[in-house]
């Protein structure tokens, strides 16, 4: 130490200051380290603090040796200094610490941090000589500098890192719930959302995590339950739905519970409007079975109905022929009785919707021909089947009643058509009636049709009997 002696007294002034800017630097270091600690325990956390102790040690160990040397220069008197065996055992220590973090951060700065505190050891005055004050001075430099990087590091850790506080404050801003609670159910965090869902569901907030996990269950609860492989649905008194879910969590050997929730409302809704939309597709469902028997029936009788029409029909045309017979005394004869009710059975079950029109009014009028009635057709069918197969009926209902009741001899039809309709008009030269016409089977069947067709058909007896249809083209048909 004596080469300290040599230099200039302002060296000694700069390296005083020195000193004590590296005092106060080391102890901002360790102070952030430890600051840091309390945040993140961890062992080697704790030990990196210790070494930065060491190296705070280490230097105001050197700022006793050095303000000894500035007494002995200003009282010219050299005391020998005798802190030797601290200076040794710090430094030994620090080395062993450092080696110690190097190997478990596999890092080698605190090895070579260790380098300019060997400075400081007695055998290095010896070994160096006259170099020992600009060792010094570069030991205290290297270490300043040193304190600045670990003190910027550490502020940085600090903010930057997850603290308790930390975690909780960004737990809170979750919307949905969360809690941690140890195995006997003693709640160790939990956040704002679920303190209030556990408010509105039970009334109060829980100390007991588990006993609150089963209050959702329980039947004290006055809520909607639904139990699934996920968890628990409630339905919360403002009416949204929740979901809880529990499950282990396993940290460092040790076994916790967390028990979350999510907002499912949306998906709620969507399964009671769900539900509600099969509830009504059933109830469609049933009333369309109830159509399908109704129609069935309602065909049933349609085609009943039908049957007895044909069948009064064919019938009302050979009694219509026997009576024409009848009337112009010529007696028919056996031969004539056979061709007449010869095939009635066969026409009655012919199916109507498979003949062609055209042809069935030709043999119309061939038949009633063959006993003296004559048939004028003015005009053509319409082309729409259906109408054809329901101006065929009219015109046969037509000319039987014309035959039978007014002993008709010459019948003219005439068919025509506009844009909008199809129009249909029977006359006869039968005798005259001026009684009212009771509509019954043969009339009565022939409206029924015609109706069925959004149609209208009309009867007058003068100057002759005339059946009248009107039948639009863009009928509504069943």
């Amino acid at each position: 130490m004596l080469e300290f002696l040599k230099l200039p007294l302002g060296f000694n002034l700069i390296l005083t200051v020195l000193v004590l800017f590296n005092v106060v630097s080391q102890t901002i270091a360790l102070i952030m380290s430890c600051y840091r600690w309390e945040k993140n325990k961890k062992t080697i956390r704790k030990t990196e603090n210790i070494f930065e102790l060491f190296l705070l040690l280490i230097i105001l160990i050197y700022s006793f040796v050095h303000g000894h040397l500035v007494m002995a220069r200003a009282n010219t008197i050299f005391i020998p200094i005798k802190y030797e065996f601290i200076r040794m055992v710090t430094v030994f220590l620090l080395i062993a610490i450092a080696i110690y973090i190097s190997i478990n951060k596999k890092r080698p700065w605190p090895l070579l941090s260790v380098l300019p505190a060997v400075v400081l050891l007695p055998y290095m005055e010896i070994f160096s000589g006259e170099l020992y004050p600009w060792l010094v001075v570069f030991s205290l430099i290297f270490f300043f500098c040193r304190s600045i990087y670990i003190s910027i590091m550490r502020y940085n850790e600090i903010h930057n890192g997850l603290s308790s506080l930390a975690v909780k404050n960004a737990m809170d801003t979750l919307h949905s719930g969360i809690l941690f609670c140890e195995q006997d159910g003693h709640i160790l965090l939990i956040n704002k959302s679920m303190q209030n869902l556990m408010t509105s569901l039970t009334g109060k907030v829980q100390r007991d995590g588990l006993m609150f996990y089963d209050l959702l269950q329980s039947q004290s609860i006055t809520l909607e339950n639904i139990e699934n492989v996920d968890g628990i649905a409630c339905v919360a008194p403002d009416g949204r739905a929740w979901l809880f879910s529990k499950r282990m969590l396993k940290i460092q050997h040790k076994s916790y519970i967390m028990i979350s929730t999510s907002d499912i409302t949306e998906q709620w809704e969507l399964t009671e409007e769900l539900k509600y939309h099969n509830e009504e597709l059933n109830q469609r469902s049933d009333e369309l079975k109830e159509m399908l028997a109704n129609l069935h029936e309602l065909s049933y009788k349609k085609e009943i109905k039908i049957a007895r029409m044909r069948a009064h029909d064919i019938l009302g045309n050979r009694l219509s022929l026997i009576l024409r017979s009848f009337h112009s005394s010529d007696i028919p004869d056996n031969e004539m009785l056979i061709s007449i009710t010869e095939g009635l059975f066969d026409e009655m079950k012919v199916n109507t919707r498979q003949t062609i029109s055209k042809n069935e009014l030709a043999s119309l009028c061939e038949t009633f021909l063959s006993i003296g009635v004559k048939i004028n057709i003015d005009g053509d069918l319409p082309e729409n089947n259906r109408i054809s197969k329901l101006f065929i009926g009219i015109i046969r209902e037509a000319i039987t009643n014309a035959v039978r009741h007014g002993f008709a001899t010459e019948i003219n039809v005439e068919l025509q058509y506009n844009e909008d309709s199809y129009f249909l008009t029977v006359t006869d030269n039968g005798h005259k009636t001026t009684k009212k016409i009771k509509e019954r089977g043969g009339i009565s069947g022939m409206k029924s049709r015609v109706a069925e067709q959004n149609g209208e058909l009309n009867i007058s007896t003068l100057p002759s009997f005339t059946i009248s249809a009107k039948v639009p083209k863009r009928s509504d048909y069943v």
